[in-house]
């Protein structure tokens, strides 16, 4: 049996491929490899990737398609999607569950922060850290600003 011609695609591991063609989610043996990856396609009990438009055999090969694709930013450790590198960076730096507190029970950890809070500070990081860049690139030195008039000291600002 042949695949339809289709843009929509289903992932298997290669190491999946060599195995035998077996849904454990629906509990049922394939003739050939091509009619499992159009049973995983074609099924709406497999999980997707809504934004790569991929089918995925379980689970877990989702969330290591999410792990390992361009297309996401993402931490496989709290199955947790960011808009960001920086917002990712903040939630590795300051999430309960990546807390460097080895006697602590960091799974169970709840954070009540609200959805979204890493994506906050890292704007707010960043603003931060531009202002200051901008706040060191136009200082000048006191004495030398008590001999500058208006004119010379906003193109002192300007000048790169």
């Amino acid at each position: 049996m042949s695949l339809p011609h289709s843009s929509n695609r289903c992932e298997i591991s290669p190491a999946g491929r060599n195995e035998s063609k077996y849904c454990t989610l629906c509990d049922q043996y394939f003739e050939s490899f091509a009619e499992l990856l159009q049973h995983i396609q074609m099924s709406d009990v497999h999980p997707r990737c809504q934004s790569c438009d991929r089918g995925f055999l379980n689970k877990s090969s989702r969330r290591r398609h999410y792990a390992t694709s361009n297309n996401h930013i993402y931490c496989d450790h709290c199955d947790k999607h960011f808009k960001t590198y920086a917002a990712l960076k903040v939630h590795l730096e300051h999430s309960v569950r990546h807390s460097d507190d080895s006697d602590d029970d960091v799974e169970d950890a709840v954070d009540y922060r609200p959805d979204g809070w890493e994506e906050e500070l890292a704007e707010q990081l960043q603003k931060e850290e531009c202002a200051k860049h901008v706040e060191e690139q136009f200082t000048v030195d006191p004495e030398e600003e008590k001999r500058l008039s208006n004119v010379q000291r906003r193109q002192a600002m300007l000048a790169p």
